[in-house]
């Protein structure tokens, strides 16, 4: 019986069904909407509060779902990095691959934009991934410009992606992505000695150029580090040195923070972070016609009903399935 209804919503609802977002609107007819996620660290399922219980991927595919179903905008969707994890079961020597396969396979269903490879992100694709069959349409997403061949000095994944999107009126939006990460003295310690981390503005000013070629009308820099680094105020000065209208991603956000819409101006630059564990996705949204930014982070709870699509790939990674779209559990896969 279970397999006939799932095998009907499948048929039906293709994409999900989603409850109306509380938030205000933001959209507009000229605007362009990032949604994005970071530190992620191999969460699945929601957080269990007893306050608010949020996360989950199967509601956060939900909300993506319903936003971008907002004819009124294009939407992104991109990850700031810290999807695999964000180092304490890296260091622990726990195997993350059926959880990192397990999120491989629905950003690569979701059809994410870009996904940035955190310097812990690297490790867990270095020791368990590398050689797995991953699913394209995720592979190809992978961007950083600052993890590196220690020999050559080329990077090991595409530094950037040019995504085009069509408007309902016959005109497109073209954004640039570029991924950085912070480095960390974890590459030795698990003994990856033929890769380096790259200074970050330097990589980034290396390709502006071919972002600008392209004929970019935004650049997003997503960055796996905080937002209040010193070397933040480099990044955001070439940035805004090179013309290009730009925003900067923050994806390493600890758990101990307070989540916040907040949009931080250096050097002109707007910058703005993540939530951790998937409990939030932020919504960035850029006027094109006037310049003006807005953010904010979106509750991901139970208002946001998953495609059945994406629970059935859950059900794979775990032998009970669970009736309930908007708690799906992972009986057997221990979750961080």
């Amino acid at each position: 019986m279970k397999f006939v209804l799932l095998l009907f919503l499948l048929l039906v609802f293709p994409y999900g069904v989603v409850c109306p977002a509380a938030s205000a609107d933001l959209s507009s007819s000229a605007s362009l909407t990032l949604l994005y996620s970071g530190s992620r660290c191999g969460k699945l399922r929601s957080c269990g509060c007893v306050g608010k219980n949020l996360g989950g991927i199967e509601r956060e595919c939900g909300l993506v779902n319903y936003y971008r179903s907002d004819d009124k905008t294009v939407c992104y969707y991109v990850d700031a990095g810290g999807l695999f994890s964000c180092g304490n079961s890296l260091l622990a020597h726990d195997d993350l691959s059926t959880i990192a396969l397990c999120l491989s396979e629905i950003y690569a269903s979701m059809r994410i934009d870009a996904v940035n490879v955190g310097i812990y992100d690297y490790l867990v694709y270095a020791k368990q991934l590398k050689d797995l069959n991953l699913p394209s349409g995720f592979r190809s997403c992978l961007l950083s410009s600052n993890l590196v061949d220690r020999a050559t000095s080329e990077p090991l994944f595409a530094p950037f992606r040019v995504v085009e999107k069509p408007r309902l009126d016959g005109t497109s939006e073209t954004v640039g992505i570029i991924g950085v990460t912070r480095s960390d003295s974890v590459l030795e310690e698990m003994g990856c000695r033929d890769v380096s981390v790259a200074d970050e503005t330097s990589a980034v000013a290396r390709y502006l150029p071919r972002l600008k070629s392209a004929g970019c009308r935004l650049v997003v820099v997503l960055r796996y580090q905080n937002n209040h680094d010193a070397s933040l105020n480099e990044l955001t000065k070439v940035l805004s040195e090179s013309g290009l209208p730009s925003v900067v991603i923050c994806g390493n956000s600890a758990a101990t923070a307070r989540p916040s819409d907040e949009i931080v101006s250096h050097n002109g630059v707007r910058v703005v972070s993540s939530s951790f564990e998937g409990r939030h996705i932020g919504r960035l949204v850029v006027d094109c016609a006037s310049g003006e930014v807005k953010n904010h982070l979106e509750d991901v709870d139970n208002r946001y009903i998953s495609s059945p699509r994406i629970v059935s790939i859950l059900s794979r990674y775990h032998q009970e399935y669970n009736d309930s779209l908007s708690t799906a559990s992972l009986r057997r896969i221990k979750l961080y």
